[in-house]
């Protein structure tokens, strides 16, 4: 995302750092299928609102 990890948490969710946008939303989204090898349904994109839930999807792996 740009910004130092420290800045980054399991809590931290789409808005909370004005990095994540809609754009950085939908990459990691893809960057998350890409590394995970796992695929995440359209309708479960706008579930992901934090990066516990983005690790929760790579758990599915």
């Amino acid at each position: 995302m740009g910004v130092p990890r420290d800045m980054l948490a399991p809590g931290t969710g789409y808005g909370t750092i004005p990095e994540w946008d809609s754009v950085m939303h939908l990459r990691l989204v893809m960057e998350t299928e890409a590394k995970y090898g796992v695929s995440v349904p359209l309708e479960k994109i706008p579930e992901l609102k934090t990066l516990a839930d983005f690790a929760s999807v790579a758990k599915l792996a």
